[in-house]
């Protein structure tokens, strides 16, 4: 049985790094008590807000 899509859904990406970006990732989630998830979210939509797309 297939779930009800709801507004608001997460989607899920699948994002391969290189060993430097991961630790720099890690580290700087580590450092300012943030989840890497918020800090990859906020750098995607820095970046997609500078295109303009």
């Amino acid at each position: 049985m297939k779930r009800e899509r709801v507004k608001g859904e997460n989607f899920f990406v699948n994002v391969s790094l290189d060993r430097q970006t991961k630790r720099r990732l890690k580290l700087a989630s580590f450092n300012t008590e943030t989840s890497m998830q918020a800090i990859i979210e906020a750098a995607i939509v820095r970046y997609l807000d500078e295109i303009g797309a």
